[in-house]
């Protein structure tokens, strides 16, 4: 097959590269530009890896002024209502994989791969989205905003690979490649902490009060959008450890409490897409956070783009504006952004 890769240069993209040739597909190498500020060392990277394994030189897309409306944008709108987003399960909607495909049509090729640690799998006749074998590194959680319709042209060489195996192969195929490569950022248009600074510049925020769930007084804060459900670290408060349990966007109070304060039972989503047909009173694994432990819950109610879920055992630090992944066993069943808890 003629399949698009995003490459980036890292050793994830440049061992799928590897993977793809050796199953006999003729691999064209995309490299995608979301930032300025890292336009040029991605592009170079790429390049260099690019010759390193023999491949054509990568195609350059620029998705930046994409990537600034549909990823940015709406990253500070959930920070002014007091959520806390996961950008990258947009971004693999509605930016990385839509680019890629629109370069497949162009390239005239037959598939799209990328290097997730996730699997394409079948349950009957059905293409199915399932977690990579690597539970530490398993990324289905940031792909269940994919439609199923594409799984058929979805290639991910390294779902059943572990990132540690990855790295061995990676450094004696390729010695001093990745000398100097780090794992990336959860957020990559920030660097390590510059996100607190680039909240303060983009999102109207102000001081006001921390208190307890009981209402007590007991300090202030310098912005609402610095905080998230579940932090204990930063709040700068004695008699601790306090730990964030919401935010007043009305009062503009920061409530904070005990760990038994932020458990919750019942968690809302919108904005869900399903992979497959649910039904009331099923009973599903679910994940709240990336890399949170999975959890059993019942479905409540189903709607039109919303579904309401009730844990089976206490979830602790649900954040509104993290996705809800539902799973039923290895397999991805859909999910949702969590808009209310209980």
């Amino acid at each position: 097959m003629k399949v698009v890769l995003g490459l980036s240069g890292g050793i994830d993209s440049t061992m799928s590269a590897y993977f793809l040739r050796e199953q006999g597909h003729e691999v064209l190498p995309v490299t995608l530009v979301f930032s300025e500020e890292n336009k040029d060392k991605t592009v170079r990277k790429a390049h260099e890896t690019a010759e390193a394994l023999g491949l054509r030189e990568p195609a350059i897309l620029d998705l930046r002024t994409r990537f600034k409306k549909t990823i940015i944008d709406t990253f500070v709108s959930f920070y002014e209502r007091g959520m806390t987003p996961n950008p990258c399960v947009f971004c693999n909607e509605k930016t990385k994989f839509s680019g890629l495909f629109e370069m497949a049509c162009k390239l005239g090729c037959d598939a799209v791969a990328t290097g997730h640690y996730a699997r394409i799998g079948r349950k009957g006749s059905r293409l199915c989205l399932l977690r990579g074998i690597d539970p530490k590194k398993d990324q289905s959680y940031m792909l269940y905003r994919l439609k199923p319709e594409l799984y058929g042209e979805v290639l991910f060489p390294l779902g059943r690979w572990t990132k540690a195996e990855i790295k061995e192969m990676g450094k004696k195929l390729y010695p001093g490649l990745f000398e100097s490569e780090s794992e990336s950022n959860d957020l990559c248009f920030l660097k390590k902490g510059e996100l607190p600074f680039f909240l303060k510049k983009n999102v109207k925020s102000r001081a006001g009060e921390i208190r307890s769930v009981n209402g007590k007084a007991l300090g202030a804060h310098d912005g609402l959008s610095g905080y998230t459900i579940g932090q204990r670290q930063g709040l700068g408060l004695a008699g601790g450890p306090w730990f964030v349990v919401s935010k007043d966007l009305q009062s503009n109070t920061l409530v904070v409490g005990r760990r038994s304060d932020l458990g919750v039972n019942v968690i809302e989503c919108s904005d869900v897409i399903l992979h497959e047909a649910l039904f009331v009173g099923q009973i599903v694994s679910m994940r709240h956070r990336y890399r949170s432990s999975f959890l059993n819950a019942r479905i409540l109610q189903i709607t039109r783009d919303g579904i309401r879920l009730q844990c089976l055992e206490t979830a602790y630090g649900v954040a509104p504006g993290q996705s809800s992944v539902l799973y039923s066993g290895e397999r991805t069943l859909g999910g949702g952004i969590i808009e209310k808890t209980c």
